[in-house]
């Protein structure tokens, strides 16, 4: 029941940020972070919701990143949204992952799984919210997953979506100090 409760509390609170973006009210508090509390937690949590429908997660993780420009709340938002759509994309018995590494301006976060390769038409739409919003009755983990999407790229990152091997990959790119020309 709690799992459930703090479900639907994540889906508001992941609702509420759209609303912020769609308005141009999202206002973000950056400050220079270490990302690895925040994939930790969120791994933790996702860890839980994967053992509990059969899924491995793999987390790689380093021992270190470098620091990020980022909002810390808005953030934890996106990488457990993240995470929870790449749960939710799997099956029982399948894998699904999480890595992080450094990038020259900043770090990488990259999410993968191992469900149902995405269509074109879907990847072209992996961080459109409107798009998922408009295709069926609730907002499940494609919404949540362009609403990540759109949380990176407002700290001034890039959120893509690939795939390899097998693998449906989503990167998020979070720059180590603010790009002007992305700015939110």
């Amino acid at each position: 029941m709690l799992r459930n409760v703090d479900r639907a509390l994540g889906s508001w609170d992941l609702l509420a940020e759209a609303w912020r973006l769609d308005i141009g009210g999202l206002r973000l508090e950056l400050r220079d972070e270490d990302l690895l509390p925040p994939l930790r937690s969120s791994t933790d949590s996702a860890a839980i919701s994967a053992r509990t429908r059969g899924i491995q997660l793999e987390v790689k993780l380093p021992a270190s990143l470098p620091r990020v420009r980022v909002d810390g709340d808005r953030i934890q938002l996106a990488l457990a949204a993240a995470l929870s759509h790449i749960v939710e994309r799997s099956h029982a018995g399948a894998t699904a992952g999480v890595t992080a590494r450094p990038d020259p301006a900043g770090c990488v976060v990259t999410f993968w799984d191992t469900g149902a390769p995405l269509t074109p038409d879907e990847e072209g739409h992996a961080f459109d919210r409107r798009w998922h919003a408009t295709r069926g009755h609730e907002l499940g983990s494609g919404f949540r997953m362009a609403i990540a999407g759109a949380l990176v790229q407002a700290h001034g990152g890039r959120a893509e979506v690939g795939s390899l091997n097998g693998r449906t990959l989503f990167h998020f790119f979070l720059p180590s100090r603010p790009d002007p020309d992305r700015a939110a």
